[in-house]
């Protein structure tokens, strides 16, 4: 899809990315996203998500219990 670029006060450029994107990528006006440039291409990432991560997690890669320091202060444990 084409899309045009608009120029900001800054100098720098927006990209209006369309809503149907936005909300397949769980995207809004608050959004943060990782902007890369590889070979002339700009790849923009959504943010991941919490269930993404949570995927990663396997029995192999799951710690116990940790041990940590008294209560310094007013902690309540």
């Amino acid at each position: 899809m084409r899309v045009q670029l608009q120029s900001q006060p800054s100098g720098g450029l927006s990209l209006l990315i369309p809503a149907d994107y936005a909300a397949a990528l769980h995207l809004s006006a608050i959004s943060e996203v990782e902007l890369t440039m590889t070979d002339g291409h700009l790849t923009i990432t959504p943010p991941l998500q919490l269930t993404d991560l949570l995927a990663d997690i396997t029995s192999d890669n799951l710690h116990g219990e940790m041990a940590t320091d008294p209560a310094q202060g007013a902690e309540i444990w």
